[in-house]
């Protein structure tokens, strides 16, 4: 559990300071990195407004690759809690950006 708590802040302390550096695309893939992170100890709420700020940040950068794994990630989460119609948007909209 300590390594978890560890791993979050360690990303937090990493958004902190690529924001400062305006490096968006490290922010960008640490959202999503959180989002993961989120997901997985089934944290949808929070899963799913990281994936928005990876999505943000990630279109800021120009960063084509993690905007679509963001949005697919999105989907997974939306999947889960069987709000089909969303994991649909989502899914079509990380195709668009892969």
């Amino acid at each position: 559990m300590k390594e978890k708590k560890r791993d979050m802040f360690q990303l937090l302390e990493m958004i902190k300071l690529a924001g400062k550096a305006s490096d968006w695309t490290t922010v960008g893939r640490a959202y999503n990195n959180m989002g993961n992170a989120q997901q997985k100890k089934r944290r949808f709420p929070e899963a799913v407004r990281s994936y928005l700020k990876a999505i943000d940040f990630a279109k800021k950068a120009s960063d084509l690759t993690t905007v679509a794994r963001a949005y697919y990630n999105k989907g997974n989460v939306h999947q889960r809690l069987n709000r089909y119609p969303e994991a649909v948007d989502s899914y079509r909209r990380a195709v668009s950006f892969g």
